[in-house]
């Protein structure tokens, strides 16, 4: 099964969040999306002021008629700064022999992937997706 995590702080979720996760699901034939929003966001943390516990709940509302979509409380439970390699690791270490996870995040994040933590084992995963704003389409990327 191939599982789509697509993280962010989604403060607020909105359409376009929605659309992209749409679209990369049916260019890539992935079953699921988690949505997973940051509890405490490394590189955003002065501009985050809405709550994490709310922000999960508006991502509960938005994705609750997809039967695709997921919200994930990884984050949101997990105490500290959310680095995406912990949610990585963490969905890592649960998934079967035949799922394949796919990195979902936007371009912006993209951009700016060499300096988050343990970069080189988000690397090492081979397959990246990058969710364009506004562009309506999906750029699939190989860090290889």
């Amino acid at each position: 099964m191939k599982i789509g995590l697509f993280g962010g702080t989604f403060n607020p979720i909105h359409w376009g969040h929605l659309r992209s996760a749409e679209e990369v699901a049916e260019t890539y034939g992935l079953y699921r999306v988690y949505f997973i929003p940051a509890s405490v966001p490394p590189f955003k943390r002065a501009q985050t002021s809405t709550p994490p516990a709310d922000r999960l709940q508006m991502v509960r509302f938005a994705v609750a008629r997809n039967p695709r979509f997921r919200a994930s409380t990884v984050e949101i439970s997990r105490p500290g700064v959310s680095y995406s390699i912990d949610t990585i690791r963490y969905f890592a270490a649960r998934k079967r022999p035949e799922d394949a996870l796919y990195f979902v995040i936007g371009l912006d994040a993209f951009r700016e992937i060499s300096k988050w933590k343990d970069f080189a084992e988000i690397k090492a995963l081979r397959w990246a997706i990058a969710c364009l704003r506004c562009a309506g389409w999906a750029l699939r990327s190989r860090f290889a």
